[in-house]
């Protein structure tokens, strides 16, 4: 009987382990791609600035 519980407690914990891997994954990208937009947040920033400077000294 305890064999067959070690079975089930190990196999509830790789259970376990996988998703917080998964979860651990999905946090990285999210993150990844909120750095990705923000720089292309930034760079678009500095596109609309050099454009009112154009507009403005034109």
């Amino acid at each position: 009987f305890t064999g067959e519980l070690n079975k089930i407690t190990n196999f509830g914990y790789l259970i376990f382990e996988k998703y917080h891997q998964e979860q651990e994954k999905k946090l990285v990208i999210y993150a990844l791609r909120l750095l990705t937009l923000w720089k292309k947040l930034k760079k678009l920033e500095s596109i609309i600035d050099l454009i009112i400077e154009l507009l403005t000294t034109g």
